[in-house]
């Protein structure tokens, strides 16, 4: 709710969301603030605004990814404060490779780093259980269709629906 609120004129100035569509996202945002924890909101959030706009661009914006890791620093343990070291690295890692004019943008295996820094590695697993699941439904799907033989489809959506499964 807050968060959807703060970003309304970036998603308005950058990739002219509409009103239907920031109603929508604000209604969403709503129920995860009455039905998560305080730290699940704002994952959830920041999961829903990188949603819409891979949806609308089929890109996820660095800043964006970069808004999971103060949830970690707000909610540090000491005891796994040294196995973060190896994801922290990973990412920052991830960051300079993809401002490098490569052509790599990665943003999906930067937002599931991410994550895996802000929840962990057990999550992180059963995150992508369940996104392989989706994707593979998802794809089943479209073979039975018979749709055209080149998919794209953006990933954030799937991730925050998985997310909202576990």
């Amino acid at each position: 709710m807050f968060l959807t609120i703060i970003f309304k004129k970036y998603l308005d100035e950058n990739f002219y969301i509409s009103n239907k569509i920031f109603y929508f996202q604000l209604l969403i945002s709503s129920l995860f603030y009455i039905l998560y924890p305080a730290k699940d909101y704002f994952i959830l959030s920041i999961l829903l605004i990188i949603s819409i706009i891979d949806i609308k661009e089929y890109i996820i914006p660095n800043f964006l990814v970069l808004l999971l890791i103060p949830i970690k620093i707000l909610y540090i343990n000491q005891s796994d404060l040294k196995l973060d070291f190896i994801p922290m690295i990973f990412l920052s890692f991830l960051f300079v490779l993809s401002m490098m004019d490569l052509g790599l943008g990665m943003g999906d295996v930067k937002l599931l780093s991410a994550i895996f820094i802000v929840k962990g590695g057990v999550f992180l697993i059963q995150l992508l259980l369940v996104l392989s699941i989706i994707i593979f439904l998802v794809g089943i799907y479209f073979l039975i269709m018979k749709k055209e033989k080149s998919y794209k489809f953006p990933l954030g959506p799937f991730i925050l629906l998985s997310y909202l499964l576990i």
